[in-house]
């Protein structure tokens, strides 16, 4: 059988592969490129969460907010979108209270947490 194999996971890679580099700008629901990269971000298996992490050099660390304000930093422990519903959200960070048993993580955060270490040398990930 020939052709792309899952040819909409590859476009979801071009939204991160061209724009993840670019600083988000405010507000963040009126910006093309932040509304573009975060619907590719929330494909479900974390595999173009990934794709973020790994981009060389990583992509700004004013993202942070917009992960932040888009839920993606405590997303249900469970990928399934209808688990989503009824699932328990974990975040990526907290003063322990709701993670000291947790179950693992979801993988677009945990993919974007891979990303997030790359910038713990900045202040901004402390404000």
């Amino acid at each position: 059988m020939g052709g792309v194999p899952f040819p909409r996971l590859l476009g979801k890679e071009s939204i991160i592969q061209e724009h993840a580099n670019k600083i988000p700008t405010k507000p963040f629901d009126q910006d093309p490129v932040v509304s573009q990269v975060v619907l590719a971000l929330r494909e479900e298996s974390g595999h173009v969460a990934s794709v973020f992490a790994r981009i060389d050099p990583a992509p700004p660390v004013e993202w942070l907010d917009v992960f932040e304000e888009q839920g993606l930093l405590s997303l249900s422990c469970t990928s399934s979108a209808a688990a989503n519903n009824f699932g328990w959200a974990v975040p990526l960070v907290d003063a322990g209270g709701r993670t000291t048993s947790a179950p693992g993580l979801n993988p677009i955060t945990r993919a974007l947490g891979e990303w997030f270490t790359r910038h713990l040398d900045k202040s901004a990930v402390l404000d």
